[in-house]
């Protein structure tokens, strides 16, 4: 599936999910499952590990539907529940269409599905640049923070401590920011997207809307 394709189908379910039904949603599941069946390459693992990282954002979620409760108490729980499966079938789509595609594919789609916006004035090779740049920048993150002065004395307090290391981390990413480098960039675009393939996000759309 072509990359513009794949991000055009995901903004397309993103604009879809935010007023779905049950129904609906078990349709855009069908939907990801089979992308990860026959598309994604990577199987369902990297989705899982992605949802391991927001578990405490559905906790939360969760918490503020029924510690907030709309109505009675099984009506928030059932608000909740919906909200939370909307998140996690979000990240379903976004793992299966967008994140299982290489860097190159993604700044790719993502310049020439920006191409409309260039009538309204968006500058769309700044905004691939800033994408490289940034996820360049998120590779090389984790070494940089490993380098943050760890501070293990007991004789300090505990929120001390977590102060000291959060100001050694900052500290390290700005200095970072300041003396990275980076190589020549060159932005490849593919601008024959197979007319056939344009079906997939149109039947999407006249399947959703005509469950019941």
């Amino acid at each position: 599936m072509h990359p513009v394709i794949r991000i055009t189908t995901f903004l397309l379910l993103a604009v879809l999910l935010a007023r779905a039904h049950p129904m609906q949603m078990v349709w855009v599941l069908c939907i990801i499952g089979l992308v990860f069946l026959f598309e994604s390459g990577k199987g369902i693992g990297p989705a899982l590990k992605l949802l391991s990282r927001v578990r405490w954002l559905l906790l939360s979620i969760l918490m503020i539907y029924v510690w907030m409760s709309v109505g009675t108490f099984t009506e928030s729980l059932w608000l909740a529940f919906h909200r939370m499966a909307l998140l996690m079938t979000m990240l379903f789509a976004l793992q299966a269409l967008v994140l299982n595609m290489s860097r190159e594919d993604i700044v790719m789609g993502l310049y020439i599905v920006l191409m409309p916006f260039s009538i309204f004035g968006l500058h769309r090779e700044q905004a691939v640049m800033r994408l490289i740049l940034t996820m360049d920048s998120v590779k090389q993150l984790p070494g940089v923070l490993s380098q943050a002065d760890d501070v293990d004395r007991t004789d300090v307090p505990r929120l001390k401590r977590i102060s000291a290391r959060l100001i050694s981390a900052i500290t390290r990413v700005l200095s970072y920011s300041d003396y990275v480098t980076h190589g020549e960039i060159c932005i490849e675009t593919d601008n024959h997207v197979p007319v056939w393939q344009w079906l997939a996000p149109v039947m999407i759309l006249i399947v959703f809307y005509s469950l019941p």
